[in-house]
C-alpha cells in the first residue's frame, strides 16, 4: 500500500510541476490584443449606454474613486 501513495504522490507532484512550469498560451494575451479588447469593449458600451458629461458629476465620481 505504502508504494501506492508514493506513486500516487510522485505523479501528483509531476502534474503539478508541469502545469507551473509549463503555462497554457491561451492564458497569455499581448498588450496589442488587449487594447484592441478595449476598444472593441467601449465601442458596444457606447452604442447601448448614454455616458454622463456633466463636468460636476463627473468630478464627484472622480473624488470618490480616488
Amino acid at each position: 500500500m505504502k508504494f501506492y501513495k508514493k506513486i500516487f504522490v510522485i505523479f501528483s507532484a509531476l502534474i503539478l510541476l508541469a502545469d507551473i512550469c509549463c503555462p497554457r498560451s491561451a492564458i497569455c494575451i499581448s498588450v496589442k490584443k488587449e487594447e484592441e479588447m478595449g476598444r472593441e469593449f467601449m465601442r458596444v458600451v457606447l452604442e447601448h449606454f448614454k455616458l454622463i458629461e456633466d463636468p460636476f458629476i463627473v468630478n464627484y465620481v472622480n473624488k470618490i474613486g480616488n
